[in-house]
């Protein structure tokens, strides 16, 4: 089985000029984090820790202090009307890229290359999954409205707008009632 690798899944930058791509970035850092702490063989830092690391608030080679195996970074760019995200997983010990990707997409396309991005990050750990499980999470998400809602309401949460975070959740929900994720960030919001 080998040992359990520690990742950290840092807030992906935005580079549009715009907000959308404030949320945007928020969706997809916590739907890679989401879906990655499914495989048995991660441990996945919480979006807290992440946030930490990313400002330089926790070494990542300090064991005592949370530190990481590897951590995944992205940017978000934007060139008439696609959208650019590059992806780096980061071998936290040295410093050096392990993977990259680059993928150019019209934004309703982001459901269609979130298995290519897992399945990459995956491979690159060498971490032998079932790609069942990472397609079951593919499922939260009903179409892309969904997926930048979500990221919209995580992005008001962590700026401490919870009212802002609410309305996003309920809107997620009123498109699709039994969303597990917009359930659980709701309650947590509620819980504020």
């Amino acid at each position: 089985m080998g040992i359990k690798k520690s990742i950290a899944i840092l807030g992906f930058d935005n580079h549009t000029g715009n907000k959308d791509g404030d949320y945007f970035c928020s969706a997809l850092t916590e739907q890679v984090r989401a879906s990655l702490s499914k495989l048995s063989r991660l441990d996945v830092k919480s979006r807290l820790s992440s946030e930490k690391i990313k400002e330089g608030n926790i070494d990542t080679s300090d064991e005592a202090h949370g530190g990481v195996d590897y951590y995944v970074e992205g940017a978000l760019s934007k060139i008439a009307d696609n959208r650019n995200i590059n992806i780096s997983l980061i071998n936290a010990k040295n410093q050096n890229t392990q993977w990259s990707g680059h993928y150019t997409f019209a934004e309703n396309e982001i459901l269609q290359y979130q298995d290519t991005i897992l399945n990459n990050i995956a491979q690159n750990l060498n971490i032998d999954f079932d790609p069942v499980i990472l397609q079951k999470q593919k499922s939260i998400y009903k179409n892309s409205e969904s997926f930048q809602l979500i990221g919209e309401g995580i992005y008001h949460f962590d700026n401490a707008n919870y009212k802002g975070a609410l309305t996003s959740f309920n809107s997620v929900l009123d498109l699709d009632p039994n969303n597990i994720n917009a359930q659980f960030h709701r309650a947590n919001t509620l819980s504020k």
